[in-house]
C-alpha cells in the first residue's frame, strides 16, 4: 500500500477516535448532571447512591475533564466541578471580603423600593410574589430558578431606560482562558448594552461569540442540590465570570461578600417570613452590578473591599 494511502487511513482513524473521546465525555458531564439533581442529600433519605456521594460524582468530572484533555492537548475544567485547587492554578487568588455598608443601609433600600415603582415589577411586587414563593414553591433547584428569576425581572424594572438589558438562561460556553479550556453551562447571563447589540443577543445568545461576551456583566450560577453552603459555589461562579476574560494575562483576584439572607425568623408569630427590606437591598445590588458590571467599585457602590 502507498505511504500516502497509509498515512491518510491513520488520519481519519485518529480523527474518529477523538470525536469518540469527546463524545465520550460529554455523556460522562450528562451523567454527573443527572445524578447531582436526584441524589438525596444528608438526611433527606435513604438513597443508594449516596453512599457514593460525593466521591464517585468527582471521580467522573475527573475522568470527563481528563478526556476533553487528550482531545485538545490543554487542560479542561468544566463549571460545574470547579474546586478552590482549580483556581489556584488559573492563579487566581481570593481577597477580602466584600462589605456591605451598614451604615447607609437603610436610605439606600429605600432609594431602591423608590426605583420602577411604577412598573409591573415593582418592590412591593417582588415582595408579595416572594412571600406566594415560599409557601407555595417546592424546595428543590427547579424551585430555586424561581426565586432568581424574580429578581432579576424586578432589577430590569429597576434599571434606566437608556440602555437595554437581556437576561440569557443556561448558555452553554466553551472557550479557552489562559491556555486551559473552559467549558459547561451559565445558568444565568445578563447582557446590558445599546438596543442594537442587546437585539443581537436577544435572538442569537450565544456566549461563545465574543462580540456578546464583551457586553455580558453578570453571571449567576444556582446551587443545585438542597442544604449546600453558598460558599461552595463560589468557584463555579467564578469559572463562570473566567469566560468574560479569554486571552487576557493569567492570575487575578476574587471577592465575595458574606450572604444576606432574605427569609428571616418571624418575632412576632413562630415561622419564618420574607423581609421585604432586605429584598430591596439584594435588587439594588443586583441591579447596580448589572449597569456597573465592567467598572471598579465605586464610591456610590454597595460594598467597600474590606481591610486586611
Amino acid at each position: 500500500m502507498p505511504a500516502s494511502t497509509q498515512t491518510k487511513k491513520r488520519k481519519k482513524i485518529s480523527e474518529l477516535t477523538l470525536s469518540q473521546v469527546a463524545l465520550s465525555a460529554e455523556r460522562i458531564r450528562v451523567i454527573v448532571t443527572a445524578l447531582k439533581d436526584e441524589t438525596v442529600p444528608p438526611g433527606e433519605g435513604d438513597d443508594p447512591l449516596y453512599a457514593m456521594y460525593p466521591g464517585m460524582l468527582e471521580k467522573l468530572e475527573e475522568i470527563a475533564n481528563s478526556l476533553d484533555t487528550k482531545v485538545s492537548g490543554r487542560a479542561t475544567y468544566a463549571f460545574s466541578s470547579m474546586e478552590d485547587k482549580q483556581l489556584d492554578k488559573l492563579n487566581l487568588s481570593y481577597g477580602p471580603f466584600l462589605e456591605i455598608k451598614e451604615q447607609d443601609l437603610q436610605r439606600r433600600s429605600d432609594l431602591s423600593a423608590q426605583a420602577g415603582a411604577d412598573k409591573l415589577w415593582s418592590s412591593e411586587t417582588l415582595f408579595q410574589h416572594l412571600n406566594m414563593l415560599k409557601d407555595f414553591m417546592a424546595q428543590n433547584e427547579a424551585g430555586a430558578r424561581t426565586w432568581i428569576d424574580s429578581f432579576f425581572f424586578r432589577a430590569n424594572a429597576m434599571l434606566p431606560s437608556d440602555k437595554r438589558t437581556v437576561l440569557g438562561l443556561k448558555q452553554h460556553v466553551n472557550v479557552t482562558v489562559q491556555s486551559t479550556n473552559m467549558k459547561g453551562y451559565v445558568d444565568y447571563a445578563t447582557v446590558r448594552a445599546t438596543r442594537t447589540v442587546a437585539e443581537r443577543f436577544l435572538f442569537l445568545p450565544n456566549l461563545t461569540l465574543k462580540g456578546n461576551r464583551d457586553h455580558v456583566g453578570i453571571f449567576v450560577s444556582e446551587a443545585k442540590t438542597q442544604n449546600i453552603q453558598l460558599v461552595q459555589q463560589v468557584p463555579q461562579a467564578v469559572g463562570a465570570i473566567l469566560t468574560d476574560a479569554v486571552d487576557e494575562e493569567p492570575g487575578g483576584t476574587y471577592y465575595q461578600s458574606k450572604e444576606i439572607a432574605i427569609i428571616v425568623t418571624n418575632e412576632r408569630v413562630s415561622g419564618e417570613r420574607v423581609s421585604k427590606q432586605r429584598c430591596d437591598v439584594v435588587a439594588g445590588i443586583l441591579a447596580n452590578w448589572i449597569e456597573h458590571s465592567h467598572e471598579d467599585l465605586r464610591a456610590d457602590d454597595w460594598f467597600t473591599i474590606a481591610r486586611e
